[in-house]
This record gives structure tokens, C-alpha cells and sequence, in this order.
């Protein structure tokens, strides 16, 4: 993509992807606090590896507390993470001091994509939540449903 198209692109997506991270962790973010799109994208493409290896562990459903429970077996008390969400290719990822920083009670209504990615910053371990507002058949349902896998080495 042309760099001046991206930064324009970037402009219109940052205020939105700026919400979204901030409504996913409790770190009011700043674009300042995001790591660069190169480095995200190097990220993405290591992450593609672990992602591949089929050993995991789906979770489903989950509320706040089975998630606050889960990223507590899977990530070590102040373990530096990283959050992927939509975008993230154009804004950048954004990295937390560790897993006491997400807020589990997050607005399911703010980011329409939902699916948010939190993993382990050697890249070994990851949990990917992914909610949705309908079943398997594509049929709406009332309240939401978060559906977790863990992926690990």
C-alpha cells in the first residue's frame, strides 16, 4: 500500500482501534503506546507458526470470571503480553505490562469484529477470544457467548 494512502487509512482507523484496545484492557491507550505496523506485522507472521500447530485447547462458553481464571493458568503474573485485535496490521499491536491489565468485563458492543487476541511476548502461548452474537447456524442470539482457544507449544 502507498505510505501516503496508509497514514490516511491509519488516521481514519486510529480513534475507533484507539477505543477498542482501551475498552479491552484498563490502560486508557494512546497511539503513542502502540508498537509500530512493521513490528506487528513480523509479530502476525511468527504468530501464523504457533497458530498452525494444532495443539489446543478450545473453551466454551466463558463469562468474565471463566476468562480472568483462564488467562490466569496461561500467563505468568507479570509476564509482558500482547493484544491483537482488527487493524492491528494498519495501527499496530499494543503490548501490556500482563494479564492483570485486560479487562475481562469488557463491552461487547464496541468492537463489532470480536475477536480479540492476547499472547505471550516470546509468542509460545495465546489466547484467542472470539464472541459473537449468534450460534453456529448463524442464528442471533440473545446475550453473548465468548468461545476461547488456547494455543500453546
Amino acid at each position: 500500500m502507498h505510505p501516503v494512502r496508509e497514514r490516511f487509512i491509519r488516521g481514519k482507523l486510529m480513534p475507533h482501534y484507539l477505543e477498542c484496545l482501551s475498552n479491552y484492557t484498563k490502560i486508557n491507550v494512546k497511539e503513542s503506546d502502540l508498537l509500530s505496523p512493521s513490528i506487528s506485522d513480523g509479530i502476525l507472521k511468527r504468530l501464523h507458526q504457533l497458530r498452525t500447530q494444532e495443539q489446543y485447547h478450545e473453551i466454551t462458553p466463558v463469562d468474565s470470571f471463566e476468562l480472568q481464571r483462564i488467562l490466569e493458568s496461561v500467563f505468568n503474573q507479570g509476564e509482558e503480553l500482547i493484544i491483537w485485535i482488527k487493524d492491528a496490521d494498519i495501527c499496530g499491536m499494543l503490548k501490556i505490562p500482563d494479564f492483570q491489565s485486560i479487562n475481562t468485563g469488557f463491552d461487547l458492543c464496541v468492537d463489532d469484529n470480536g475477536i480479540l487476541s492476547i499472547f505471550d511476548a516470546g509468542l509460545t502461548r495465546e489466547v484467542t477470544i472470539d464472541y459473537c452474537p449468534e450460534d453456529d447456524n448463524g442464528q442471533t442470539r440473545e446475550g453473548w457467548i465468548a468461545y476461547v482457544t488456547v494455543y500453546s507449544e
